[in-house]
């Protein structure tokens, strides 16, 4: 997930927190599109921000979801 704030600012994001929900087995091989959010800082004035993204199948059925924390690194 770091790897968003990376392409969008160009800056080295190091992972804090991650979770990932997985709502449905995916067979090997299936083809899935991955939406992610980049929603800003966790609290304001630190380095620290908040990320989601989901899994989907190509009907646009929704199989996993993840959130997590980055921090900038300096």
């Amino acid at each position: 997930m770091v790897l968003l704030p990376y392409r969008l600012f160009g800056e080295a994001y190091a992972t804090a927190e991650f979770a990932i929900k997985l709502l449905k087995p995916v067979p090997v091989g299936q083809r899935l599109r991955v939406r992610a959010s980049f929603l800003g800082n966790a609290e304001p004035g630190q380095r620290l921000y908040r990320l989601e993204a989901e899994a989907l199948l190509d009907g646009g059925e929704v199989v996993a979801r993840a959130s997590g924390k980055c921090v900038r690194v300096r």
